[in-house]
Order: structure tokens, then C-alpha cells, then sequence
């Protein structure tokens, strides 16, 4: 394991109490989706909580975890982290996990920041989930990625049919 897997690891759990949600199970109008996605709650860790303080920070707000060169740290807010797999991408999974503001009392409450991830970082990612998944849930992720595409295909038949296509 490198340097790189092992700090992963310890950055990136799925929260499996939250309901892991397919794309085509969320009401999207302006963008609909057309290919299979599975989407993830992730846990709020250090590592993922340090890299959104750090972007919040630069602009003016506290913290919600107590960090170097902060004088104060916003004990009410937290942080919702997702991250989802498709298949439309050649690599299986997003190019950022979205992070939410939550309960804060900055201005940027509910506010949404991107962590940015490398074609390395993502490879690792989506490694890791689908460890997860597996001792979890018992499925790989190609199996739910499998899974969120039989019920996308049912649903643009059922529009076929009902003439919304």
C-alpha cells in the first residue's frame, strides 16, 4: 500500500447507515440523467473536514474544526460530503467530492465546495468504495452501477411509453 492508499483509506468511508441513492432515483429537470450513477454520503473525516476548512478559511470564514491560524472555530456547522460512480466516465467515479455547509452560522452556510481529486486519487477512490461495498453491502460497485441501469432503462421505457421522450 502506498502513502497516497493509506491516507485514503483513512479520508474516505460511505456512510452505509445513509441510503446509497441512484441517479435516476433524484428529480433532476434540467439535467436528466442518462446513464447509470450510484450516489454516496460519505463520513465527515479529519482528512475531508481539514480540506474544506482550508478552502473557508482563505475566504474569511471559521473553521468547523479547530486548525493552525484559527482563533476560533465554528462549533454549530458541519459538512455533508458526496461523491457518486457512473458509467458514462472512463474511470468510474467524479472528478471532485461535493462538500455542503451545514447548521453553520457564516454566511456561507449551505454553501457547496468541490474537492478537487486526480486521476490518481480517483482510481484509489473508487478502489476503496468498492471495498466498501463489498464487505457492506455485499455488491462491487459494478454491480450497483448494474443495478442503477436496469432501473434507468425502466424508466425511459415507461416515458417511451408514456410519451414524455
Amino acid at each position: 500500500m502506498t502513502i497516497l492508499e493509506s491516507a485514503l483509506r483513512d479520508a474516505i468511508a460511505v456512510d452505509f447507515n445513509a441510503e446509497i441513492v441512484y441517479g435516476n432515483d433524484q428529480i433532476d429537470l434540467c439535467v436528466p440523467r442518462r446513464f447509470a450513477t450510484v450516489n454516496f454520503y460519505l463520513m465527515q473525516t479529519d482528512a475531508l473536514t481539514r480540506c474544506v476548512d482550508e478552502m473557508r478559511m482563505k475566504l474569511g470564514y471559521k473553521p468547523v474544526m479547530i486548525q493552525d491560524g484559527a482563533s476560533d472555530y465554528d462549533l454549530n456547522g458541519w459538512y455533508d460530503f458526496y461523491i457518486s460512480i457512473n458509467d458514462f466516465d472512463i474511470l468510474r467515479i467524479d472528478a471532485v467530492i461535493e462538500c455542503f455547509v451545514i447548521n453553520s452560522q457564516e454566511p456561507d452556510n449551505e454553501t457547496e465546495y468541490l474537492i478537487h481529486l486526480s486521476e490518481i486519487e480517483r482510481a484509489t477512490i473508487y478502489d476503496i468504495i468498492n471495498d466498501q461495498c463489498r464487505k457492506c453491502v455485499g455488491k462491487s460497485c459494478e454491480d450497483l452501477l448494474a443495478e442503477s441501469r436496469k432501473e434507468l432503462e425502466e424508466l425511459i421505457e415507461y416515458e417511451k411509453r408514456m410519451g414524455s421522450i
